[in-house]
């Protein structure tokens, strides 16, 4: 925290006066499973919680939520993300599982620009009341990227993680009127694909990706380098994650931003819990 000389709506005075900018922490969780099997006490010091939009097709995990923000209360915000490729029947599965689910979402993630018109055009009103946060497919390179979302009113935007540090703090403490997320921590995406590269048949569905398109495949370069695969079962595309993780130093953002601003951690399997100190095995 850091004392800054205008105060935003979300952070708080000291007894001086002067106001205190706040550091939240948000949790992005590839899949669904690793949330459910995460103990509620991780939570603890966690603002945000990013789940896919898969997630809330499924009894457990749904029920693992409402017990999560019972315990926790408004403190943590449940985050829906939209589809990562937003058309073809996923869009209409996405669209039918989150008007299920609406009353416990308290917010969503838009992955394109098109995202914002789907969420209007589909909850009308009631999207006034959720939070609406970008990731950083949005592509927020500079300020004016950034006002633009702003004026759209987003609450929050994801800073492009190929930035530098120091470019990502700069970034942070220039916005006005939203607040910005840095990852500090998880692989990224790097590849939207139409094309399955699981699959070698021309059938759709064919099911090798999994129920959920998480059934543990990747993709080696001629480096070497190995990108996890996500695969989107609805409509046969894939994601590719980065080979490594990317790893900013939290200490070092903590004392250099000076606006609010979201530290996020983004998380695939356990491995990325163990890494963090956060899962004990």
């Amino acid at each position: 925290e850091r004392i800054t000389q205008e105060c935003s709506p979300a952070s708080v005075r000291s007894k001086t006066g002067a106001c205190l900018a706040m550091i939240y922490q948000s949790m992005y969780f590839y899949n669904s499973h690793v949330f459910l099997n995460s103990s509620e006490e991780l939570f603890a010091d966690i603002q945000r919680i990013y789940l896919p939009y898969r997630a809330f097709m499924y009894e457990n995990v749904v029920n693992s939520i409402l017990n999560t923000k019972t315990l926790y209360g408004d403190v943590l915000k449940i985050i829906a993300v939209l589809p990562y490729v937003n058309k073809g029947q996923e869009k209409n599965t996405a669209l039918d599982i989150l008007n299920e689910s609406e009353s416990y979402i308290d917010g969503f993630m838009i992955e394109n620009i098109g995202d914002l018109l789907i969420l209007k055009k589909q909850f009308g009103d009631k999207l006034e009341s959720k939070i609406l946060c970008g990731d950083y497919s949005l592509n927020v390179l500079n300020r004016f990227t950034a006002d633009y979302w702003a004026k759209n009113h987003l609450d929050s935007i994801a800073l492009l993680p190929e930035l530098s540090e120091n470019g990502l703090i700069q970034l942070a403490n220039s916005l006005k009127g939203i607040i910005p997320e840095i990852i500090c921590y998880g692989k990224v995406i790097v590849m939207r694909s139409e094309h399955c590269f699981i699959s070698d048949t021309d059938s759709f569905h064919c099911g090798k990706c999994g129920k959920d398109g998480y059934a543990g495949y990747t993709l080696q370069d001629n480096s070497n380098n190995r990108f996890s695969i996500i695969g989107c079962p609805d409509d046969c595309r894939n994601i590719l994650l980065s080979p490594s993780e990317v790893l900013f130093d939290e200490n070092t953002l903590k004392k250099q931003l000076f606006n609010d601003c979201f530290l996020r951690y983004n998380i695939f399997n356990y491995d990325d819990l163990r890494q963090k100190g956060w899962l004990d095995l």
